[in-house]
């Protein structure tokens, strides 16, 4: 029988999964414009080059067990985003610096964590984020109207947490502003795309990271509810 004879974690292996990492990584500004299945493909590749053990589903199609986190709408950049990836085998020393030289520019892995087999999954846990909104014209008008026309439109959903700016200055401003996610509310991206396909505003969209919100309170998704945020 050849299949007993697979290294475990490969495809079409059969070991028992015993650990799970949570994984924090940054899509920066090269792959600002690559789709969420073409960065977790992404992952998916690098992980294997760097000899890291990924667990894979059974069957006829097996698939390397990862998961992530609420999908990055395409054109924002994330500094905060996650991966659960499930291991047949401890990764050893240094296996985030390998697994950063296998990826592409633009992907970078910052931080990962040991986490339960019982923790909820990212899907299933994150529920909040919090987004920075640079925007720039010359107009100081239409900057200030375009703010006001974002709080609105963040608090009418019922989703806001939290909204911060500074004031225009110098043609420029920047938004710092938290939600829930999911429910009624939009996305800061969606709410000013009219102002930025028209060309009257320059508009760069960056979330920052994502949450657990969890009775008002905000906690970090590596270490669940030990690490308090807000």
């Amino acid at each position: 029988d050849r299949s007993a004879r697979r290294p475990a974690g490969r495809p079409g292996g059969g070991p028992a999964v015993s650990i799970r990492f949570r994984v924090k990584f940054a899509k920066l500004d090269p792959m600002r414009l690559t789709s969420h299945l073409d960065v977790a493909r992404a992952f998916q590749r690098a992980l294997r080059r760097s000899g890291v053990g990924v667990s894979y589903s059974q069957g006829f199609s097996p698939h390397p067990r990862i998961a992530f986190g609420p999908p990055l709408p395409l054109g924002v950049i994330g500094e905060g985003e996650y991966f659960d990836v499930l291991l047949s085998e401890a990764p050893g020393e240094g296996w985030l610096d390998r697994l950063n030289r296998c990826l592409p520019r633009g992907l970078v892995a910052l931080e990962g964590s040991l986490i339960e087999r019982s923790s909820p999954s990212l899907m299933a846990g994150v529920n909040a984020a919090r987004y920075s909104i640079d925007m720039w014209s010359g107009d100081a008008d239409l900057l200030a109207e375009e703010v006001a026309t974002l709080e609105k439109a963040m608090s009418d959903g019922g989703n806001l947490i939290d909204f911060r700016t500074d004031g225009v200055e110098n043609g420029r401003v920047e938004v710092t502003v938290t939600v829930r996610l999911g429910g009624k509310g939009v996305r800061p991206d969606k709410v000013l795309s009219d102002g930025l396909a028209a060309g009257r505003l320059g508009l760069k969209v960056t979330r920052k990271a994502l949450f657990i919100d969890k009775g008002g309170t905000l906690y970090s998704p590596l270490s669940g509810f030990r690490t308090r945020v807000r």
